[in-house]
C-alpha cells in the first residue's frame, strides 16, 4: 500500500504499519459485519444501545457532561423537561446518527449532510443567517464530495482520509470534529467494504482524544491511529453482541413459561432497544390493545425486568439492565 515516496528505511517502516493496522482492521470489521449479517435477531437490538453510546461519546467530546440514562430519555421524549444542554446535544447528536443509517451506498446529498447537521444541532436553536446559510452549505457539499470519493474509490485509505478531512476542516460552526463522527460510520464501512455502518469508533476515540488531535496533520500518522482504533473498536462491539445475547437470554429466563405469552419475547427486544418507554409507545411498537400491552407489561414488572415511574397519565416503563 503505497500512499507516497519514501526514501529510506525510516519510510518503509512507517508503511509497514501501515500495513498491519489495515489487515487488522480489516480482520476485525469483517468479523463483526459477518456476525451483524449472520445474527438477524440481534441487529434491531445491538443498533439502538450502540448509537447511544457513540452519540455519548461524541457529545463527550465536546466537553458534554450527562447521565447515560438521560439520553435514553431524551430520545423517547423528546419533549421530557429537566435535562442539560449536554443530554440533549447527544440525543440530537443520536438522531443524526440514525439519519445516517439511511445513507445510500453511494454517499448522502449534500441535503442530507445538512439535515444530519441541523438535527445534530436542534438543541441549540441556532439562529442562520443569510451568510451562515451560504458557509452551511458549502461545508455540506464538501463533506459530499469527500463521501462520495469513497464511494467511487472504496479503499480504506480513501475513508480514513476523506475522515481526516471532514475532522480537520474547521466546518460547520466549529463542530467539523461532530460531523467527521457522524459520517465515519457510513466512511469505514464503504472503505473496508462493510455491509453494515460500522459504530463505534467515536465511543474509542474519546478515551484518548488528544491522541487524535496529535495525528490529524499527517496522513500516514491519522491512517495507522484510525486503522488501529477501528479495530479495536470492532472487538469492543463484538462483544457487546454478545452481551446483548446473554442479557435476552436473562430475561427471557425471569419469565417463566406460565407467566408468560406470544409478546413477553417482543416486549423483551423492545426494551433492550428502547429501555425507556410509555404504555402508549409500547402500545405502538409492538401493536397492542392498552389492555393486552397492560398484561405484558405487568408480567415484565413482576419478573423484576421493568420499573415503573410516575402516575397512571404519564407513567413510563424503565428496564434498567438495558441502560
Amino acid at each position: 500500500m503505497d500512499h507516497g515516496n519514501h526514501d529510506d528505511g525510516i519510510g518503509n517502516i512507517a508503511e509497514a504499519d501501515d500495513r498491519r493496522a489495515f489487515v487488522s482492521a480489516a480482520a476485525a470489521l469483517a468479523r463483526l459485519d459477518e456476525t451483524i449479517a449472520r445474527l438477524t435477531e440481534v441487529r434491531p437490538l445491538y443498533f439502538p444501545p450502540a448509537m447511544r453510546r457513540e452519540a455519548a461519546a461524541i457529545a463527550s467530546l465536546e466537553g458534554s457532561t450527562f447521565r447515560p440514562e438521560a439520553i435514553a430519555r431524551l430520545l423517547a421524549d423528546p419533549d421530557v423537561t429537566m435535562m442539560d444542554r449536554g443530554a440533549k446535544t447527544a440525543a440530537d447528536i443520536g438522531r443524526a446518527l440514525g439519519k445516517m443509517l439511511d445513507w445510500p451506498t453511494q454517499g448522502p446529498t449534500a441535503a442530507s449532510v445538512s439535515d444530519a447537521f441541523m438535527t445534530s444541532d436542534a438543541s441549540t436553536s441556532r439562529l442562520i443567517r443569510p451568510d451562515m446559510a451560504w458557509s452551511l452549505e458549502e461545508d455540506c457539499e464538501f463533506t459530499a464530495r469527500e463521501m462520495s470519493l469513497t464511494h467511487e474509490t472504496p479503499e480504506p485509505w480513501t475513508a480514513i482520509e476523506a475522515l481526516r478531512r471532514i475532522w480537520t476542516s474547521g466546518r460547520f460552526f466549529g463542530h467539523s470534529r461532530r460531523m467527521a463522527l457522524v459520517c465515519a460510520p457510513w466512511l469505514i464501512s464503504a472503505g473496508f467494504g462493510c455491509s453494515s455502518p460500522f459504530i463505534g469508533l467515536a465511543d474509542r476515540i474519546r478515551r484518548n482524544p488528544d491522541a487524535f488531535r496529535k495525528a490529524d496533520s499527517s496522513q500516514e500518522q491519522w491512517a495507522v491511529l484510525v486503522a488501529e482504533t477501528a479495530a479495536a473498536a470492532a472487538r469492543d462491539q463484538l462483544a457487546r453482541i454478545a452481551d446483548i445475547q446473554g442479557l435476552r437470554a436473562t430475561m427471557v429466563a425471569l419469565c417463566p413459561a406460565e407467566r408468560s405469552s406470544s409478546s413477553v419475547g417482543q416486549a423483551i427486544d423492545h426494551f433492550i432497544a428502547s429501555p425507556i418507554c410509555s404504555a402508549k409507545a409500547f402500545c405502538s411498537g409492538l401493536g397492542l390493545t392498552p389492555r393486552g400491552a397492560k398484561v405484558v407489561l405487568d408480567k415484565l414488572v413482576a419478573a423484576g425486568i421493568l420499573e415503573v415511574e410516575g402516575g397512571a397519565r404519564n407513567r413510563n416503563y424503565v428496564c434498567r439492565r438495558a441502560l
